[in-house]
């Protein structure tokens, strides 16, 4: 594992996996051309260094991309019953509360194909806290696919490309306009 000296990237180096992380710092914003293009340069250096040792190159057969995004209690939401209203496209009508049971969590996950089974879109939420953030609602959003070797657009940079482009339809899909308003989503 390498982190960097800023502690906002991190690649990760296993036998059949290599990982590139970037954490968002306070008021940082990267795009997803800038982060894999970041990817695809330490991933060349890295099959250079394999090459160079007389090691056999890292097989290529899965791309990952994943989203992390933290919704911190306050402005959107103040319980986990009005998730709802910043996710419509997750969750459905929740119980009032009564003076016998209060909702006090949730967690949950689904799955989507990117058709035509070019990978799998996995969604996750649940409650959680951080340092920084306390309350938030965490949701977590992957997209994951086969690479095939001389297939046709099945490269890594269009297979991540598409994976991108699905998992920002997804979130917007699942975001009410309220919650994208607020982001100064485009």
């Amino acid at each position: 594992m390498f982190i960097n000296g800023n502690d906002d990237r991190l690649i990760q180096i296993q036998s059949t996996r290599f990982l590139y992380n970037w954490k968002k710092l306070k008021g940082d914003h990267r795009s997803f051309v800038d982060i894999y293009l970041q990817f695809h340069k330490h991933f060349l250096s890295f099959t250079d260094f394999l090459s160079s040792a007389g090691l056999e190159p890292t097989p290529q057969n899965q791309w990952e991309l994943t989203y992390v995004n933290h919704v911190p209690k306050g402005e959107l939401w103040k319980t986990p019953s009005d998730w709802p209203d910043v996710f419509p496209g997750l969750f459905g009508r929740i119980l009032n509360p009564t003076a016998n049971v209060v909702l006090e969590s949730m967690a949950g996950a689904l799955r989507f194909e990117i058709p035509p089974e070019r990978g799998r879109i996995h969604v996750g939420f649940q409650h959680g806290k951080t340092v920084e953030q306390g309350e938030v609602l965490v949701l977590n959003l992957t997209a994951r696919g086969p690479l095939l070797p001389g297939g046709d657009g099945w490269n890594l940079s269009h297979s991540m490309q598409i994976g991108h482009e699905a998992l920002v339809r997804t979130f917007v899909d699942v975001s009410s306009p309220a919650a994208l308003a607020h982001w100064g989503a485009r």
